[in-house]
């Protein structure tokens, strides 16, 4: 059995270690990781993943 993650949270993962790894360096890129986190939200019988719904309130606040 494979355990597959929604993209939205592969982007927040990403988005998040750059932040962490790389900071002042990629400090262009991140806003733009994080702006891509709501494009790939997922819902399933219309309704959303919960762990995306929280992903989405962190990745729309200010990163930096």
């Amino acid at each position: 059995m494979s355990l597959q993650w929604s993209e939205a949270i592969y982007a927040f993962g990403t988005a998040v270690c750059t932040l962490h790894l790389y900071g002042e360096e990629k400090k262009a890129e991140i806003p733009k990781l994080f702006a891509e986190v709501p494009k790939l939200r997922q819902r399933i019988a219309g309704k959303s993943i919960p762990l995306e719904v929280s992903l989405l309130v962190r990745a729309a606040a200010p990163a930096c």
